[in-house]
């Protein structure tokens, strides 16, 4: 987070249900969300009347951490607005969401490819770039694993098309890169293996194409597959000289 000047701070919360809290108005600014919505999110299963106790406290909690982050702009009141059982950030608080540019730019760079691919490579780089890692991991609520599986799909699906399109162009370095972090999410996808031998290959680091293929088997035998596929064998052996 960064104050109104644009110096970056972490902010102390009073409990991880007042983060919950911000990050729920924050991913739905300006609508905001229902106080039921706030509540099955926060405390499922509790009693109707401590849970709504327990959003008042940290709503009231939220509202003095931002505070004291905005200063006298706004009173404590005014930065989080309830109407009708429904809690919403201030419309004003100008508010710059990284995730939602990494999905705006991950979406246009997928629906660029066949058109423009320069235009894909560009989005598709500037997405990576905001994505650094998983949303809010310290929050392991269902809601945010949720959102949490979908924009690590959508990270996944990014790097797996920038490093066919960098591998396509003849940059093998950056397409190595991109497979590499493609296959730390998913570590059980033979494509990702197979590109990685594909460009270690045309590297000529043999050792790099055995590990590799050896790595693949591994994971393959965990999948109950008996073999990898006839291109990663092929390039194997020819590792071997």
């Amino acid at each position: 987070m960064s104050d109104p000047h644009g110096r970056l701070f972490t902010p102390r919360w009073r409990t991880s249900r007042t983060k919950a809290i911000f990050v729920l108005l924050t991913v739905n600014h300006p609508r905001g969300c229902s106080r039921e919505t706030l509540i099955d999110a926060c405390w499922p299963g509790k009693a109707p009347e401590k849970s709504l106790h327990s959003l008042q406290v940290e709503i009231s909690s939220l509202r003095r951490l931002l505070h004291g982050m905005v200063g006298a702009v706004f009173s404590p009141e005014n930065l989080i607005i309830c109407r009708d059982h429904n809690y919403s950030l201030n419309p004003r608080l100008c508010i710059r969401r990284d995730i939602v540019q990494f999905e705006k730019s991950a979406h246009e760079a997928m629906a660029s490819e066949s058109v423009d691919r320069e235009r894909c490579k560009q989005l598709g780089d500037h997405a990576l770039k905001l994505y650094r890692g998983d949303f809010c991991e310290e929050i392991s609520d269902d809601w945010c694993e949720n959102m949490r599986a979908y924009y690590r799909e959508m990270s996944f699906a990014l790097l797996k098309k920038l490093a066919k399109c960098a591998f396509d162009d003849g940059d093998t370095g950056k397409a190595l890169s991109l497979y590499g972090n493609a296959n730390r999410l998913d570590p059980y996808d033979e494509a990702l293996h197979l590109g990685i031998m594909r460009c270690m290959a045309r590297l000529k680091d043999h050792d790099g194409v055995q590990q590799q293929y050896r790595a693949l088997t591994k994971v393959l035998k965990d999948l109950k597959i008996a073999a990898p596929c006839r291109e990663a064998t092929a390039i194997y052996e020819e590792s071997l000289g």
